[in-house]
């Protein structure tokens, strides 16, 4: 359900409510029972920005040359090699098609 911007002309309350596209707009503010209208807004975000990467914590590699060699046979793949890192040793992929790639190429198989 889609979230829209409201704000009250009256005392100035401005808030976010969640709507179905067919309910009809809210009219009175919930603080002051005012003029509540729906605002004007402009996202600033694409919809890339909100893809995710995928950690891959079934494949965590455990040993430095472990995670040499996987960065070897997967180019291009990020892997860190620090330890300090909470994500050492853990592949991230960028999109369903890498991550399918990947456990191909380590002779895994994905598991819906």
């Amino acid at each position: 359900m889609p979230m829209y911007p409201y704000e009250c002309t009256d005392c100035g309350h401005v808030d976010e409510e969640y709507q179905s596209i067919r309910d009809e707009k809210l009219s009175e503010c919930p603080v002051c029972r005012g003029n509540y209208e729906k605002r004007v807004c402009r996202t600033t975000t694409t919809m890339k920005e909100y893809k995710k990467p995928i950690e891959m914590h079934s494949i965590a590699l455990t040993h430095h040359d472990d995670i040499e060699a996987f960065c070897r046979r997967n180019p291009g793949i990020q892997c860190s090699t620090d330890p300090r890192d909470e994500l050492y040793g853990v592949p991230v992929v960028k999109t369903r098609h890498e991550k399918t790639k990947v456990l191909k190429t380590e002779g895994w198989a994905e598991r819906n």
